[in-house]
Parts: structure tokens; sequence; C-alpha cells
């Protein structure tokens, strides 16, 4: 039993670390060039360009908030047990997952590791379900 908490643990943690390291690498990170007005290519992130559409800003703020909701999902229900925490995680993997593959051909490919960790953690967190008291 300790060893599935250990692992609900661990999963849930690198799940929310790899999430939170590619959206700083989706925002932050070169993704086009431009040229100047003396012809000199120049890259920049998405951050630099200047026009992030709102909803791209909604998407990637949604998303790191799932990753935090399914991280601390993991973190209490792998120290507690409650069914509570077990159903949250199940509810933010759930979400990640969906739109891991919605997003497939822009952002859900660098998601899909995250969100693989993450299902490892809710399908560990099967293993330490503990009896409701009598």
């Amino acid at each position: 039993m300790r060893a599935m908490r250990w692992l609900e643990l661990t999963s849930g943690l690198a799940g929310a670390a790899v999430g939170l390291f590619q959206l700083r690498h989706i925002v932050f990170d070169p993704i086009s060039s431009t040229s100047s007005s003396t012809g000199q290519q120049r890259q920049v992130s998405l951050v630099e360009s200047g026009d992030i559409p709102l909803i791209t800003v909604i998407s990637l703020g949604l998303v790191a908030v799932v990753l935090l909701i399914a991280a601390a999902s993991a973190i209490m229900h792998s120290q507690s047990g409650h069914v509570f925490w077990q159903r949250a995680l199940w509810i933010a993997v759930v979400l990640l997952v969906v739109y891991s593959i919605l997003a497939f051909g822009t952002i859900g490919l660098l998601l899909l590791p995250a969100a693989i960790l993450m299902l490892l953690a809710a399908l560990f967190s099967l293993g330490t379900h503990t009896p409701a008291p009598q």
C-alpha cells in the first residue's frame, strides 16, 4: 500500500513539473523569426511577439490551473486517502488528457507526457483506496 501511495505522489509531482516546464517552453522559448528593417533575422517568443490572442492566454492559464489541481490532489490523496481528493485527481486528469488529445496538432503533443504521468498518478490512486470506517 505504501508503494502505491509513493508512486501516486511521485508521478503526480513529476507530471506537474513536466507540464509546467512545457508551458514555460511554449510561452517563453522562441517560436518564430522576424526580420528587422536592417534585414536581420531575429527569433521571438510568444510573449515577445506581443500579439497573444486572448483565447491562448485563457487556454494556457486553464492548463496551468488543471496541472496544479491534479498535483495538489495527488499529494493530498496520497497522504490522506480521502475519496474527495481521488475524485478531484480523476477529474483533472480527464480534463488534461482530453485537452491533450483535442490540441494534439498544436500544444497537445507537448503536454502529452504530463498527461500520461498524471494518468499514472490517477491509476495508482486506485490501489490506495482505504475502506470507510464502520
